[in-house]
């Protein structure tokens, strides 16, 4: 009981410093969710940049990524997802579960690869493919569930 009570002042405490100052975070509920289960701190240290959260592309290493999924390269990847220049041209229909787990792909690896790909977007907001890719790898990735 006590633990909780001090687990729930520190949250408090935590948060009231980014409400007083009016900060947001422009996150889904469901994102909030997903970092909550990752531990991952929600408010902004004291220079405004959040903790474990990639800051340059290089932080964000997609094509490390990628290769963890199986050892393919960011272009075989792009020709087995269908991704090109600015769009995709394959649905999570495209695709079977089996199919995924014989390159390699599993959930983890698809939903690690699309928050790659998410960081490439908040950090290269005109980046024009960055989106669409994310999106289309967490709809591919519901299909282990």
């Amino acid at each position: 009981m006590k633990k909780t009570a001090l687990v729930a002042l520190v949250s408090v405490a935590m948060t009231l410093p980014a409400l007083a100052q009016n900060k947001t975070d422009n996150r889904s509920v469901a994102e909030l969710h997903q970092a909550i289960g990752r531990s991952e701190v929600l408010v902004p240290n004291s220079s405004g940049i959040r903790p474990n959260v990639p800051q340059t592309l290089k932080d964000v290493d997609l094509p490390g990524r990628i290769r963890a999924a199986g050892g393919a390269s960011l272009k075989e990847a792009g020709e087995f997802f269908g991704w090109e220049p600015a769009r995709v041209t394959k649905t999570a229909a495209d695709f079977t579960k089996g199919q995924l787990l014989a390159k390699g792909w599993t959930k983890a690896r698809l939903v690690d690869v699309a928050e790659g790909y998410e960081h490439i977007s908040r950090i290269t907001p005109n980046n024009p493919s960055a989106k669409g890719r994310a999106a289309q790898l967490r709809e591919i990735a519901k299909l282990f569930d």
